[in-house]
């Protein structure tokens, strides 16, 4: 459909269409955001686990660098969802013409996710999403330097700072 054309151009402006490259060793072609949340975190899910089983299964590998294969992959899941769980909230917040948004600086959305890789409470990645729907309707309007300040904040300073924000 048109909107879900829209999301994929958008989403491949925001991530530069790395997100398929990122999913293709866990099986995933693409992360189908106009999906609800609970539908994609459970082929996520599948993807991983399909992985993990075709780890087990080779021979070729000890034990070792099977755990470190399972447990990377792991760990590249949970990051690559807390980033696309605040890539489809910042969407969301993006105005009704997501023709018009721009892609903010290499840099700039590099810092960007390799703090919001770390978010996995729903509350903190709305306040990730908001950042990132700041800067891809005005880019260099965030400063790298307030990312790093965001990334420290505990629960309670991250309430106050939305409060702020609202």
């Amino acid at each position: 459909s048109k909107g879900d054309t829209e999301m994929n151009k958008a989403v491949e402006t925001v991530l530069g269409g790395i997100e398929k490259v990122m999913l293709q060793p866990l099986g995933i072609l693409t992360d189908n955001l106009t999906a609800p949340l609970e539908d994609r975190r459970k082929m996520r899910k599948q993807a991983l686990h399909s992985y993990i089983s075709s780890i087990e299964k080779r021979e070729d590998l000890d034990p070792l660098m099977k755990a470190a294969f399972i447990d990377n992959a792991r760990q590249f899941l949970r990051e690559y969802s807390n980033k696309s769980d605040i890539v489809q909230l910042a969407i969301e917040k993006l105005s009704d013409d997501i023709d018009d948004i721009k892609a903010p600086s290499e840099e700039w959305l590099s810092r960007f996710f390799e703090e919001a890789k770390h978010v996995s409470k729903r509350e903190i990645q709305k306040i990730w999403a908001r950042i990132l729907a700041g800067e891809l309707e005005e880019p260099d309007s965030i400063p790298i330097k307030l990312l790093r300040v965001v990334a420290e904040m505990d629960k309670e300073q991250a309430k106050t700072f939305k409060a702020i924000c609202n």
